[in-house]
Protein backbone atom coordinates (compact mmCIF):
# COMPACT_ATOMS: atom_id res chain seq x y z
CA UNK A 1 0.00 0.00 0.00
CA UNK A 2 1.36 3.41 -0.86
CA UNK A 3 2.31 5.94 1.79
CA UNK A 4 -0.56 8.35 1.07
CA UNK A 5 -3.15 5.60 1.44
CA UNK A 6 -1.49 4.29 4.60
CA UNK A 7 -1.32 7.78 6.04
CA UNK A 8 -4.99 8.40 5.25
CA UNK A 9 -6.06 5.09 6.80
CA UNK A 10 -4.01 5.79 9.93
CA UNK A 11 -5.50 9.30 10.17
CA UNK A 12 -9.04 7.95 9.79
CA UNK A 13 -8.53 5.29 12.47
CA UNK A 14 -6.94 7.85 14.82
CA UNK A 15 -9.81 10.26 14.18
CA UNK A 16 -12.37 7.58 15.02
CA UNK A 17 -10.41 6.64 18.15
CA UNK A 18 -10.12 10.25 19.29
CA UNK A 19 -13.82 10.89 18.82
CA UNK A 20 -14.66 7.63 20.58
CA UNK A 21 -12.47 8.61 23.51
CA UNK A 22 -14.06 12.06 23.74
CA UNK A 23 -17.50 10.43 23.70
CA UNK A 24 -16.56 8.20 26.63
CA UNK A 25 -16.04 4.82 24.97
CA UNK A 26 -14.51 2.29 27.33
CA UNK A 27 -12.34 0.91 24.51
CA UNK A 28 -11.84 3.63 21.88
CA UNK A 29 -9.35 1.58 19.84
CA UNK A 30 -11.74 -1.32 19.36
CA UNK A 31 -14.62 0.98 18.48
CA UNK A 32 -12.37 2.80 16.01
CA UNK A 33 -11.36 -0.49 14.38
CA UNK A 34 -15.00 -1.55 14.03
CA UNK A 35 -16.09 1.80 12.61
CA UNK A 36 -13.16 1.76 10.20
CA UNK A 37 -14.07 -1.73 9.00
CA UNK A 38 -17.66 -0.57 8.51
CA UNK A 39 -16.43 2.51 6.62
CA UNK A 40 -14.30 0.36 4.32
CA UNK A 41 -17.04 -2.17 3.72
CA UNK A 42 -19.71 0.42 3.01
CA UNK A 43 -17.44 2.33 0.62
CA UNK A 44 -16.52 -0.85 -1.25
CA UNK A 45 -20.12 -2.01 -1.42
CA UNK A 46 -21.30 1.36 -2.70
CA UNK A 47 -18.58 1.41 -5.34
CA UNK A 48 -19.18 -2.14 -6.55
CA UNK A 49 -22.96 -2.42 -6.25
CA UNK A 50 -23.97 1.18 -7.02
CA UNK A 51 -26.72 0.86 -4.43
CA UNK A 52 -27.06 4.00 -2.31
CA UNK A 53 -29.18 2.18 0.28
CA UNK A 54 -25.92 0.79 1.67
CA UNK A 55 -25.37 4.21 3.22
CA UNK A 56 -28.51 3.88 5.34
CA UNK A 57 -27.56 0.34 6.32
CA UNK A 58 -24.06 1.47 7.33
CA UNK A 59 -25.52 4.34 9.35
CA UNK A 60 -27.80 1.90 11.19
CA UNK A 61 -24.89 -0.43 11.96
CA UNK A 62 -22.76 2.51 13.12
CA UNK A 63 -25.57 3.59 15.46
CA UNK A 64 -25.72 0.09 16.92
CA UNK A 65 -21.93 0.04 17.42
CA UNK A 66 -22.05 3.43 19.13
CA UNK A 67 -25.00 2.46 21.33
CA UNK A 68 -23.13 -0.65 22.47
CA UNK A 69 -19.81 1.09 23.08
CA UNK A 70 -20.77 4.42 24.63
CA UNK A 71 -22.25 5.22 28.02
CA UNK A 72 -25.92 6.19 27.98
CA UNK A 73 -26.67 9.87 27.53
CA UNK A 74 -28.50 11.41 30.45
CA UNK A 75 -30.58 14.48 29.67
CA UNK A 76 -29.62 17.67 31.45
CA UNK A 77 -32.15 19.17 33.80
CA UNK A 78 -33.84 22.31 32.50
Amino acid sequence: MDTAASDYRRWLRETFAGLASEAGAADPSTLAMRLHALWDGAAQSLQMDHDPTVVRAARDVAAALLDAALPPVTPKAP
